[in-house]
C-alpha cells in the first residue's frame, strides 16, 4: 500500500490493474486503489471466482480477457461479416457487408437507418484498400463496394443487401 501511496495513485483518476496470473496480488493492489480513492479501478480477472472477489471490493470494471476473445470469435463464426462488438450494448455490432442488389442506389434512397434502425458509418469503393468514414448519402454505390454498418446483431443479420 505504501508503494502505491509514494506514487500518488491518489491523483489518478483511472488505474487498470493486470498482474499476471496471482488473484492475491491482483485483489491486494484493487482493494488498495479503492482505500486510496481511486475514482475508476479496472482489473483483469482469471476466472470467474476472481471477478466476483474484485466486485465486492469495489472495483469499477473486472474483464476476463480469454472470455472476450471466445465470445468475440463464437459472435463472428455465427454472423460472417462481423467486425467487433461494441461495449455500449452487449448486442451492438459492426459489421461489413457486400451491397449486392443495392448496386445503382444511394444511401438516402434505401434509408437504413428508418427502415432497419442500423447506420452505415464506411464504404469501401471496390478496388480501393482504405474505407470513406461517414459516406455521403447521395452517391451511388457501385457493384462490389462494401458498407461498414453498426446496429444491433439481430438487425444486422436480417439486413439483406
Amino acid at each position: 500500500k505504501k508503494a502505491l501511496e509514494q506514487i500518488h495513485v491518489d491523483e489518478m483518476s483511472h488505474v487498470v490493474v493486470s498482474v499476471g496470473h496471482s488473484m492475491e496480488a491482483s485483489i491486494l493492489i484493487s482493494l488498495y486503489l479503492k482505500e486510496l480513492g481511486v475514482p475508476q479501478v479496472w482489473v483483469k480477472a482469471i476466472s470467474g471466482d476472481h471477478e466476483k472477489l474484485l466486485h465486492k471490493i469495489g472495483v469499477d470494471n473486472v474483464f476476463i480477457p480469454e472470455r472476450f476473445a471466445a465470445k468475440n470469435m463464437a459472435h463472428q463464426l455465427a454472423s460472417p461479416g462481423l467486425i467487433e462488438y461494441l461495449p455500449m450494448d452487449k448486442d451492438v455490432a459492426l459489421k461489413e457487408i457486400g451491397i449486392d442488389d443495392w448496386a445503382g442506389r444511394t444511401l438516402r434512397q434505401l434509408d437504413l437507418t428508418n427502415k432497419h434502425q442500423v447506420q452505415v458509418i464506411a464504404r469501401k469503393r471496390v478496388g480501393e484498400d482504405h474505407y470513406s468514414f461517414i459516406p455521403r448519402a447521395d452517391e451511388e454505390l457501385r457493384q462490389g463496394d462494401k458498407l461498414v454498418i453498426v446496429g444491433r446483431e439481430d438487425r444486422l443479420t436480417r439486413l439483406r443487401p
